[in-house]
């Protein structure tokens, strides 16, 4: 039955995985917009942190966590439009 397809439209040498494929050992999947979106998370902890270590002293609990909600946004928002703008491409190359 090597003619056959028995997965629907899928082709029989493609392992299918939660967020991409493989095809002859090349991955295909969304790894630009996830290693961005790990480096962005990590960059803002390191933000937070050397904030908490030498800049806020000089400000009371409230202000701190204005800054520390302000700076989430902003990294959430950077990390959104990352993958509204890197989404589509791998969508139409079959991501999903």
């Amino acid at each position: 039955m090597t003619g056959e397809n028995t997965k629907g439209d899928q082709p029989e040498s493609s392992q299918w995985g939660a967020t991409g494929r493989r095809h002859g050992g090349r991955y295909e999947g969304p790894i630009a917009p996830v290693v961005a979106s790990i480096l962005g998370i990590m960059a803002w902890c390191v933000f937070i942190l050397i904030y908490a270590l030498f800049w806020s002293a000089g400000y009371d609990l409230f202000q701190n966590f204005i800054v520390t909600v302000v700076s989430l946004i902003i990294t959430g928002l950077a990390i959104g439009l990352m993958w509204v703008i890197l989404g589509p491409r791998g969508a139409w190359r079959g991501w999903n």
